[in-house]
């Protein structure tokens, strides 16, 4: 018997390891946010979801399509809804009350992503859901509906085939810009859950299989099981959030250290440790006056610094170097 009562996923030898000298370009569901957040404080280079968070692999298709062949919106693309112009292949963020505003930051958006895009080192694509939904009038699939009413919409379920055949083309295009990128593709352990748990499985069997034979296929690609972890490892409602379907704190911690274990030299992991306390010092909201308190805390992040510095001398910490600097004048 397992006196630990669980089963830890193993996860298959890597053969990259990455170093802060690398970037990333994350694209996907809320769990790219989170993914995306950790490298962000561990002092990595980072593009979030240059369209918004997107939850089905064609939505992000579109995404990788506009900004590979760098194909800009126009105005008809726009919509109006609840006094926003929008446009349905990005999230709600991007909705703006003007619409030369709202096409200008699509458009600056494309434009800065492909610049991005063209050298950075990783892409990840965090899959949601195989659901999508399809616009009647326009027929085509949205990556967001904007609170119109549902009978604007058709709700359908891409197939294998399909996903997998616009993954591989658009991976393609990815690949003639960046011809070094390394792809990771992960499903996203949220349990898409709006109608039951029947369609949720059905949904991430699809997006499994269809990944599986992506990976199978080209050796830039690479998977990671952040759904797996969740489902296999993890395995127990404490560590959901309170609505049941998002991972908690812990849960995306663990998967985060996963990750990190799996990807990370010892030396990038030591960096990203103290990073993230010098963030998190950053961050600390400071009460005490105590003229020697706050001294003992200010050299105990300047010594981070340094240490950093000794690892990575290519990194600059300047920005943090100055704040912790000014805490004592």
């Amino acid at each position: 018997m397992n006196n630990s009562f669980r089963t830890e996923i193993n996860i298959s030898h890597n053969s990259i390891e990455i170093t802060h000298k690398d970037s990333f370009m994350l694209i996907g569901s809320c769990f790219a946010e989170e993914i995306g957040k950790k490298l962000q404080m561990g002092g990595f280079v980072v593009n979030i979801n240059p369209f918004g968070i997107l939850f089905n692999p064609q939505s992000i298709v579109n995404c990788l399509n506009r900004i590979v062949n760098r194909q800009y919106f126009v105005e008809d693309e726009l919509d109006f809804f609840n006094n926003q112009w929008f446009s349905f292949l990005h999230h709600g963020s991007f909705a703006h009350e003007d619409k030369n505003t709202c096409l200008r930051q699509i458009n600056q958006q494309i434009d800065d992503s492909f610049t991005y895009l063209s050298t950075t080192n990783y892409l990840v694509l965090t899959l949601g859901s195989a659901y999508a939904y399809w616009h009647k009038e326009k027929k085509y699939i949205v990556s967001n509906c904007h609170k119109l009413p549902q009978q604007y919409f058709n709700r359908i379920l891409l197939d294998v085939q399909t996903i997998e055949e616009n993954l591989k083309a658009v991976l393609c295009q990815v690949k003639k810009i960046n011809k070094q990128i390394c792809i990771i593709l992960t499903i996203s352990p949220i349990r898409y859950v709006k109608y039951n748990l029947e369609e949720n499985m059905l949904s991430k069997s699809i997006l499994k299989v269809a990944t599986h034979h992506i990976i199978n296929q080209d050796e830039q690609v690479q998977y990671f099981p952040s759904y797996e972890i969740m489902m296999d490892d993890l395995r127990d409602y404490r560590f959901y959030q309170t609505d049941m379907i998002h991972p908690n704190e812990t849960a995306v911690n663990y998967i985060w250290s996963k990750f990190s274990q799996h990807y990370f030299s010892v030396q990038t992991q030591q960096i990203v440790d103290l990073i993230q306390e010098i963030n998190r010092g950053k961050q600390h909201i400071i009460k005490n006056t105590n003229q020697e308190e706050l001294q003992k805390f200010k050299q105990a992040m300047l010594k981070k610094i340094e240490q950093v510095k000794l690892l990575a001398p290519y990194l600059s910490l300047d920005i943090e170097e100055q704040y912790f600097n000014h805490i004592i004048e």
